[in-house]
């Protein structure tokens, strides 16, 4: 809370967002919802209304497993998929996965098969490119590491 009253005392509006943001993680983890999605709003409504995107897509997440703790499904729903826009514009994949991953829950708990099957295969190829590259990325440096030590021992 202390980082709060700094940041409005000198009117520091990362200060603010980050402040607000870190307290609806911390609801959440508690499984305080209620608070959750009050400070991820409060975090969401100063970065939206300063075009401050990378924190706007990450309150849409908190707020999505705010959402859902809640049994909130459409809300859920609706959040994703403007979460979705910000991955978009921001080329931020790494969030993309968990959020297929909550609307695939969000539908399946609403009983539409069709929709949580389709983002959760959309999640599940996502998952399995993402690993696929890194395991080759893995691959290659420790090949390169062998054969820089190979030629040290020639």
């Amino acid at each position: 809370m202390e980082c709060l009253q700094l940041s409005e005392k000198y009117k520091n509006l990362t200060g603010l967002i980050i402040g607000y943001y870190s307290l609806g993680e911390y609801f959440l983890s508690q499984n305080k919802n209620d608070s959750a999605v009050y400070f991820f709003s409060k975090s969401y409504e100063l970065s939206h209304k300063n075009n401050l995107f990378q924190y706007v897509l990450i309150n849409h997440l908190g707020l999505m497993a705010a959402l859902i703790n809640q049994k909130k499904f459409s809300a859920a729903i609706d959040t994703g998929k403007k979460a979705l826009k910000y991955v978009d514009l921001l080329h931020s994949e790494d969030k993309r996965y968990t959020i297929y991953k909550n609307l695939g829950f969000s539908y399946a708990s609403l009983g539409d098969f069709k929709n949580a099957y389709d983002y959760l295969l959309q999640a599940h190829q996502l998952f399995l490119k993402t690993s696929n590259a890194e395991t080759q990325r893995n691959i290659n440096e420790l090949l390169i590491k062998y054969e820089t030590g190979q030629k040290r021992n020639c």
